[in-house]
């Protein structure tokens, strides 16, 4: 009999999302700065992924914290999701 041992890596807590220029101007570029996930097993460091939104549409203008001014337009909504992860 093979018996396979593994860790479960625990996911790491939600983080505080602050969005800068808010309501932001067209020229603005769009910042959003995430802060304060936590490891709960202690197994890395904590990084996070962004998926940024047009009108509830995902926009491939950005994966970063930043959204460029140049992807902007007045009368539009956007968002951002922010996923931790600790490899």
């Amino acid at each position: 009999m093979l018996i396979d041992t593994g860790t479960i890596n625990a996911v790491p807590s939600a983080p505080r999302v602050v969005l800068g220029r808010d309501p932001a101007q067209t020229a603005d570029e769009l910042l959003a700065t995430a802060s304060g996930s936590t490891d709960p097993d202690g197994s890395g460091t904590v990084s996070y992924g962004y998926v940024w939104y047009e009108d509830g549409v995902l926009s491939s203008a950005s994966s970063s914290a930043s959204f460029p001014s140049s992807a902007t337009s007045r009368g539009h909504t956007y968002q951002v999701v922010v996923t931790p992860s600790d490899g």
